[in-house]
């Protein structure tokens, strides 16, 4: 949906989607998807369920901005 209204960005802001795939930023493999919480010059932090270590409790997990893991980022809704 967010691709359709075209909200993919390659910029992450506190509080947009983040979608982690396995290897590669090909939008098929998109297996995790967690909410910016802050970003520094060079990578993110979100918070997520589901995730390691623990998959029973909410975590924090950074990524830096040149992971080959991280697709793309989405606002939850159109901006205007």
């Amino acid at each position: 949906m967010a691709k359709d209204q075209g909200r993919l960005t390659d910029t992450p802001h506190p509080g947009y989607l983040a979608f982690i795939g396995l290897s590669n930023q090909d939008q098929e493999s998109i297996i995790h998807v967690g909410i910016v919480e802050s970003v520094e010059a060079d990578a993110f932090t979100i918070i997520q369920g589901n995730g390691l270590p623990d998959r029973s409790v909410v975590t924090r997990t950074s990524y830096r901005l040149d992971d080959p893991r991280v697709v793309d980022f989405a606002p939850f809704e159109n901006e205007s």
